[in-house]
């Protein structure tokens, strides 16, 4: 699953499974609403990512010792909670870093 499909899915849930509702979404303090469709807004800021980390975040407290715990497994967010992308390893992570440093 990919963060913004995560986001959709976890805003559908927040809506009661109803799509109608996510597009009607007031919520505008939360970091998810940029998201809610499931594909990028036009000016992204924070990253999906970031968004979903700072989510956890304001859902634990603002402890990041308690996101680091979490054991909410069901919620869809769970994997991205640390704000990186669990399915996209550590090897492409150092490839893409370096490759932002030096371009080819």
């Amino acid at each position: 699953m990919t963060p913004l499909k995560a986001i959709r899915r976890h805003c559908l849930w927040c809506a009661n499974d109803q799509a109608h509702e996510v597009n009607l979404c007031a919520s505008a303090r939360c970091l998810l609403h940029p998201y809610r469709f499931g594909r990028m807004p036009d000016m992204p800021d924070p990253s999906p990512l970031g968004a979903i980390r700072g989510k956890c975040l304001d859902c634990v407290g603002g402890s990041f010792q308690d996101v680091t715990t979490c054991t909410t497994a069901s919620c869809t967010l769970h994997a991205f909670r640390l704000g990186k992308n669990p399915s996209y390893g550590e090897k492409k992570r150092t490839r893409a870093k370096a490759l932002t440093r030096h371009p080819a």
